[in-house]
């Protein structure tokens, strides 16, 4: 991005590496972007075009009349505020150089913006949630550059500005389709959004009235799975078997993590009120991102922890017996759990708490900083190669089981199924692998963060 004469105001380093910010302190899980992330602070992108549009009124206020714009007259205010209105939807970017050209008034807008989160993230005691000075200004690594950490982390703000307030070429609308609304950045609802909000609401309605006629016309009911008197007999004093009892250790750990998950809730609920905890400032050792972080987190670990103790408990009953050194697998699948858990978490918390190893390899071993998807990449492997062996425990007895011609059909497809759904877990979270944090957000957070999402909730639909 340069201004009329050409000097840089940001580069494309100064971008990524402020996205690469964003990303090391987990302020996903602090506030959002483009209308994604958590709700306690603000929402970046809706912050930052604000603040940048009164940089702008100020500068035109500055040079048209040499007043500050708050003294100059409501008449005056609204001609510069429909000025910077036009002046903003121009698309300037030349996409044949890769460069962004900004007028004079919107360089001083970023000029304006970074003096703004110098306040908001400098000195601050008052951020609520956040430690004070969170940001270290000295960290630099493959996705980080040199220069002021904070600065650079305005940059990506207000690209983000820049690509909700700024036509589309040849279109009349943003890339973000006037979102968020900001009635000084001519950002309303397009036409184009509310016809097909409603023609595709009119559409989903219809739908589904037509497939309940069908159902209700030819009488699609599912007929009982068994006929009276034919019921199946589960035999509940079969012996269990040694993987069996191996499983109980899984559903301790269950628990356990469902228990902090509801304490951290209940920290978070405290920072909403009264940024601390009974009168205790624990935003310096649990800030609301990490909090939040790890209660997302946890609600993953303690819901896939459940699937893996139901898939090993219910391997030996599906094949009708214990396969060799099941339980030896169990053990190891379990503490490989043990590590991921455990060693995520604190990463996470050293990232965003500056602890040294985790400065330079925060998006190995720390925050990777994209929704649900916080753990780093080292530790998102190791949990893929742990549920790829949870798969391997299943099949031993899945598989056997499936090969055998049994006398109720259904019960061989539900097995199928069962083993299906369980491939299907770590195959939606292999997505997360085509994530790196210079990723463009779009591509990452919205994109195969969802997919990965997608997976589990896919893969608990197979399960039930």
């Amino acid at each position: 991005m340069v201004d009329p004469t050409g000097t840089t105001v940001i580069s494309h380093s100064q971008l990524l590496s402020g996205q690469a910010v964003y990303e090391k302190y987990g302020l996903t899980d602090y506030g959002t972007l483009l209308g994604n992330g958590s709700y306690l602070g603000p929402d970046y992108t809706a912050e930052s075009l604000h603040v940048y549009l009164r940089g702008m009124d100020h500068y035109y206020a500055n040079k048209l009349y040499g007043k500050s714009y708050n003294s100059i007259s409501e008449f005056r205010q609204d001609a510069i505020k429909d000025k910077v209105k036009k002046e903003i939807r121009v698309n300037r970017y030349h996409k044949s150089s890769d460069t962004l050209t900004l007028t004079t008034a919107q360089a001083a807008g970023v000029n304006y913006l970074q003096k703004y989160y110098r306040h908001e993230f400098v000195n601050n005691p008052r951020q609520a949630g956040l430690p004070e000075n969170m940001i270290n200004q000295k960290t630099t690594d493959e996705f980080m550059s040199n220069g002021n950490k904070v600065d650079q982390l305005t940059s990506y703000f207000f690209w983000t500005a820049w690509v909700s307030s700024t036509n589309r070429p040849n279109r009349e609308f943003t890339y973000t389709n006037n979102w968020p609304y900001d009635l000084d950045a001519g950002n309303v609802m397009p036409a184009e959004a509310m016809i097909w909000t409603a023609i595709s609401v009119a559409v989903l309605v219809a739908g589904v009235g037509i497939v309940i006629w069908f159902q209700r016309r030819y009488h699609f009911d599912m007929d009982a799975a068994y006929s009276k008197g034919k019921m199946p007999v589960v035999n509940a004093d079969a012996p269990i078997t040694t993987s069996q009892r191996k499983a109980a250790k899984y559903f301790v750990i269950v628990m356990l993590m469902f228990i902090v998950q509801i304490l951290l809730g209940a920290l978070m609920a405290h920072y909403y009120t009264d940024n601390s905890f009974f009168g205790i400032d624990l935003q310096n050792i649990w800030p609301f991102n990490l909090a939040k972080s790890w209660h997302l987190q946890l609600a993953i670990f303690w819901i896939a922890t459940s699937w893996l103790g139901a898939g090993v408990y219910l391997t030996p009953r599906v094949l009708g017996r214990e396969p060799k050194h099941q339980g030896v697998l169990v053990d190891i699948l379990f503490w490989a759990l043990i590590v991921v858990v455990g060693g995520s978490m604190l990463g996470e918390w050293g990232s965003i708490l500056n602890w040294k190893f985790f400065n330079h390899n925060w998006w190995l071993f720390g925050h990777f900083g994209w929704e649900y998807i916080e753990l780093g990449k080292f530790w998102q492997i190791l949990l893929i190669i742990g549920m790829l062996l949870w798969v391997v425990i299943l099949m031993r007895g899945f598989i056997p089981k499936m090969r055998q011609k049994m006398a109720n059909p259904d019960r061989t497809r539900l097995v199928s199924l069962l083993f299906m759904g369980s491939i299907a877990i770590p195959a939606f979270y292999l997505a997360t692998l085509f994530i790196l944090p210079n990723s463009h957000v779009t591509f990452a957070d919205i994109g195969v963060g969802g997919l990965s999402i997608f997976g589990w909730k896919v893969s608990l639909n197979h399960l039930l």
